[in-house]
């Protein structure tokens, strides 16, 4: 009767121990999305509101050739949707899986600075 009162409290402490370490993982876990206070692509996307009939009518040959700004506006637009879907557009306007192409995408200019240079260099053919 001893070791069934005892096996009983013992498993009775440990249930209670596992949820207690599991409230503690999930109140952090939240708290930590909370605190970030960082702001997904969806986040900034919903805010827009734009449309995909709005975005079509941004992302145009006219529009994105106008400027260097534009041009890489749009080239940025369409690498990130890519990214989602694990593909990379390679500067000859070629999707391919991100796995093939070689590129650094630690920060946005460093993902657009290919894109910067077509365009200096397609500009200054045009010349």
């Amino acid at each position: 009767m001893f070791s069934s009162r005892f096996s009983s409290k013992r498993f009775f402490l440990t249930s209670l121990f596992v949820l207690a370490v599991g409230v503690t993982v999930f109140v952090s876990r939240s708290n930590q999305s909370d605190d970030s206070g960082m702001k997904s692509a969806e986040d900034y996307w919903t805010e827009t509101g734009l449309s995909p009939d709005s975005l079509e009518d941004l992302i145009q040959d006219q529009i994105c050739a106008s400027s260097e700004r534009y041009f890489l506006a749009c080239a940025n637009a369409v690498l990130n949707v890519a990214n989602r879907y694990n593909l990379s557009l390679a500067t000859n306007g070629e999707l391919q899986p991100a796995h093939n192409v070689l590129s650094d995408i630690s920060s946005e200019k460093k993902q657009l600075e290919p894109w910067r240079e077509l365009f200096s260099h397609q500009t200054a053919k045009a010349v």
